[in-house]
């Protein structure tokens, strides 16, 4: 069970990393051009 919870934490904590650095890039090269 705890073991479950983790699991969904982490995953759902690098897909929001993941899109937070993509979005970042994005907004940044947005702001460049």
């Amino acid at each position: 069970m705890l073991g479950d919870i983790i699991y969904q934490v982490i995953v759902f904590g690098g897909i929001s990393l993941i899109l937070g650095v993509l979005g970042y890039l994005f907004f940044k090269r947005t702001k460049k051009s």
